[in-house]
């Protein structure tokens, strides 16, 4: 999985596109790929999200793609976390406390991205996600190597 990560990430980098339409099935599978490590790990998003900046299209779509994948995954992952007894009165006390702190980044981050972030947009997105696949590996270096 850490390896089809990185893969993907490099030819996401490398400016590469996914040609012609994306079907229904890849769809589905980004879909399952991203829950099935959202579901394990906690962090569903770059899955999906790489399918989401392959797609042809302008700055101002993949984003507003990005954003409506990521808030998907965040309401879909909250039921089984709650049926689970792994979301806490206090995790969701903090989560309502830091909406206003979120809320602010987002609008500065948009105000950005209108003056001209969208040229940055797709490097940033890509950064992010190699970020998150080496946190990912070292992490899971960290907690495994301790046996």
């Amino acid at each position: 999985m850490q390896r089809s990560s990185f893969f993907t990430i490099a030819i996401l980098a490398s400016g590469r596109r996914l040609k012609g339409h994306i079907g229904l099935s890849k769809l589905i599978a980004a879909g399952i790929a991203g829950g099935l490590v959202q579901g394990v790990a906690g962090v569903g998003g770059p899955p999906v999200v790489a399918v989401a900046l392959s797609r042809p299209g302008e700055p101002s779509q993949e984003r507003a793609n990005v954003l409506a994948l990521m808030t998907a995954i965040s309401l879909s992952s909250t039921l089984p976390l709650v049926y689970y007894g792994r979301c806490t009165r206090q995790s969701v006390v903090i989560g309502l406390l830091l909406i206003p702190v979120y809320s602010v980044a987002t609008a500065l981050g948009a105000r950005y991205f209108a003056v001209g972030g969208q040229s940055h947009s797709r490097r940033t997105a890509i950064a992010t996600l190699a970020t998150v696949a080496i946190a990912t590996f070292f992490v899971r270096y960290a907690t495994t190597s301790k046996g």
